[in-house]
């Protein structure tokens, strides 16, 4: 069984507080890094998006030509 979503993003978030207390940082620089990685993800996530809608819509021409 593969782990449910939900551990996996406890894990996450747990990881990520543990990372940042750790880093021995000043709460300015944490935030900057993790704005920089904030814009990352967003970005990321606006390219899978993308990818999710052609391959989607692909599936759905390919499916009316064999129609």
């Amino acid at each position: 069984m593969e782990k449910p979503l939900i551990l996996k993003i406890k894990e996450l978030d747990e990881s990520l507080i543990q990372l940042v207390n750790n880093a021995g940082l000043p709460a300015f620089i944490l935030a900057r890094s993790l704005e920089k990685l904030l814009t990352e993800l967003k970005q990321l996530e606006a390219s899978e998006l993308k990818n999710a809608t052609e391959k989607y819509n692909s599936s759905l021409k390919s499916n009316k030509k064999g129609e």
